[in-house]
């Protein structure tokens, strides 16, 4: 877990700076999926996802968003964002 970590948050953040949110969001899932309570992944995980999100509801690609939506209520349940993506 902590190599995973050690490769996956660096390409995470790097994404998030190159405001690369569908790049960043993978990273930062892959993280998740290998070590889902993670002290600093969840944050710039949903945050990802919302800008993801935004994105692809704007790029008319409603199917994607509509999955990116679910992801996001997993991570985040009471997200009102993921609810109006839907």
């Amino acid at each position: 877990r902590r190599e995973a970590a050690a490769v996956l948050v660096p390409r995470g953040e790097k994404a998030m700076k190159k405001k690369q949110w569908l790049d960043a969001a993978a990273a930062w899932r892959d993280l998740v999926a290998v070590w889902p309570d993670h002290p600093t992944a969840k944050d710039p995980y949903v945050e990802s996802l919302q800008r993801a999100g935004s994105i692809l509801r704007k790029s008319g690609d409603f199917e994607e968003a509509l999955a990116l939506a679910d992801e996001l209520l997993v991570q985040d349940p009471e997200s009102f964002f993921a609810l109006v993506l839907r």
